[in-house]
């Protein structure tokens, strides 16, 4: 990371904490913003939701309705031990190997979650994009994740999307059985952005990293994005933020 993406990750790193407090304590009566879409078989009352990392428990699932957000993703999920969720809006659960595993015990670990999360969400999310999972992609190489994809698709008939960093997306990626793609953006490029969702036009686009404007949201979706996530925004500038940010893209 360079000096900016340090110090924003510094900042966001520091506000977290309170910030999922501050979410907790929101409420709002206002209805939940509507933008209608389909996207992977699912019915999403609007294109905005709320990336994982946030709630990383499952214990917060409310937020996407007090935040008018049309969907959430929770985890990363590293154990199998998430209460019942009873969900109220398109949940997807984000699933992750913890980074002291070989390729062989990851391999199984993944479907081991998918397996035993099968029921609780509406699309599952391989996750291969965060310090502690990227290193996977980078000793497993396409072998690897396509015999991945495949057992993951073996257990469940749920959705399934791999969460990868746009530096990290291989030629290959079209090799693997997946119904989506979560792209992670450090520091996005406008024009990058577009070209990059022109040729991974046959999957399903959720785009996540940099998302702070009403703007930012529109530029994606135009793009191909199917969906697209928030994170900075709500841990920075807080519930209300989001709200009106909503509210703004879909009165």
């Amino acid at each position: 990371m360079d000096f900016v993406q340090t110090s924003r990750h510094v900042r966001v790193k520091a506000a977290l904490p309170m910030a999922r407090k501050r979410v907790q304590w929101f409420t709002c009566d206002q209805p939940v913003a509507t933008c209608p879409r389909k996207v992977m078989g699912i019915d999403f009352v609007n294109p905005l939701g709320l990336a994982g990392g946030f709630d990383r428990q499952g214990t917060m699932i409310d937020a996407a309705q007090h935040l008018g957000l049309g969907f959430m993703e929770i985890g990363s999920l590293e154990h199998p031990d998430l209460p019942c969720l009873i969900k109220k809006s398109p949940l997807g659960l984000n699933i992750a190997a913890a980074p002291h595993m070989t390729l062989q015990q990851a391999l199984v670990h993944y479907v081991e979650l998918a397996q035993i999360y099968r029921t609780g969400a509406d699309f599952l999310v391989i996750n291969l994009s965060s310090p502690r999972t990227r290193s996977f992609l980078q000793k497993g190489g396409r072998g690897w994740c396509v015999d991945l994809c495949q057992r993951v698709r073996k257990v469940t008939s749920l959705p399934i999307c791999l969460k990868i960093r746009r530096e990290q997306i291989p030629n290959w990626i079209d090799d693997l059985p997946l119904s989506g793609i979560v792209v992670s953006h450090i520091m996005p490029d406008r024009q990058d952005i577009k070209h990059l969702y022109a040729d991974l036009g046959a999957l399903n686009i959720i785009s996540v990293g940099g998302v702070m404007t009403p703007e930012d949201v529109e530029t994606r979706l135009s793009f191909g994005a199917g969906l697209v996530e928030i994170f900075s925004l709500l841990v920075l500038a807080g519930p209300k933020a989001v709200r009106e940010m909503v509210q703004g893209l879909w009165p």
